[in-house]
């Protein structure tokens, strides 16, 4: 992961994945999440499968999290 995140705004992170919250989402949207791979991957297609299991794996966790925090009905992965 690069970039000019500062570390309080990454809500999670391990050796292989990071979650951070949307600097776009708007008011009705609370808590989307971004949840990324910690280094680079070019394209999905270049996404071996273990970084696969493992982004998610922390997809469904931060889901499970969110949902519990915002009694969301909703949860979309995009």
């Amino acid at each position: 992961m690069s970039g000019n995140r500062e570390g309080d705004v990454v809500a999670y992170q391990d050796e292989l994945t990071a979650v951070f919250p949307s600097l776009h989402q708007s008011a009705n949207n609370h808590g989307h999440m971004l949840v990324v791979p910690v280094s680079h991957v070019p394209s999905i297609y270049e996404l071996d499968e273990d970084l696969g299991a493992a982004l998610m794996n922390t997809v469904s966790r931060v889901a499970k999290a969110v949902k519990k925090v915002w009694v969301s009905v909703l949860l979309s992965c995009s």
